[in-house]
């Protein structure tokens, strides 16, 4: 009866064992007089991954947006708030190259927002079915500030509000607060 009770335990641990399919993320943030113009990302797939998705590409020197069968799936990923409220940005694919056997994929997202007092940004990439993961850290995070009146300060925190994945996982979210 015990190895039916640690069975049942162990194979519904790997039940939920998921992601497929691992990004790593860097990204810069973009803000010239008192506008947020642009959050650039860079993306980078496993190098298995990468094999297996850039396996039927004719032309690796030549890979557009058209050619990654998941590039929807990792705009659609993407999160940006602008003072708490969702917004609808279009993203723009910059290029796709194949570095150290991983593909590294460039994103442009105009943002376009004049700055006020208290404004603030909070932007995350995650994939509430668990399909894909994507990993990043504070320190994957550039402001690049020229010409503003307001000074920004910046934070990476799970959102334990925002629990996905059978509530066992929560995003992580970059937040940019201007004063």
């Amino acid at each position: 009866m015990i190895r039916l009770i640690f069975l049942f335990i162990i194979f519904n641990i790997c039940i939920y064992a998921h992601p497929h399919v691992f990004f790593t993320g860097e990204f810069q943030l973009n803000v010239n007089n008192n506008k947020v113009d642009t959050l650039d990302m860079t993306i980078f797939l496993d190098e298995m991954n990468t094999a297996i998705f850039t396996e039927n590409i004719s032309d690796k020197n030549n890979i557009t947006d058209k050619d990654l069968s998941f590039y929807k799936d990792i705009i659609y990923d993407l999160k940006i708030e602008w003072n708490g409220e969702e917004k609808t940005f279009i993203p723009v694919f910059k290029e796709a190259v194949i570095e150290d056997s991983s593909l590294k994929i460039e994103i442009t997202v105009p943002i376009e927002e004049k700055i006020k007092s208290n404004d603030s940004i909070l932007f995350a990439i995650y994939d509430t079915e668990y399909f894909y993961t994507y990993d990043y850290e504070k320190e994957n995070l550039c402001i690049n500030i020229n010409n503003t009146d307001f000074p920004a300060k910046f934070s990476l925190k799970e959102n334990k509000k925002k629990a996905f994945y059978y509530g066992m996982v929560y995003p992580k979210e970059y937040e940019v607060k201007f004063y």
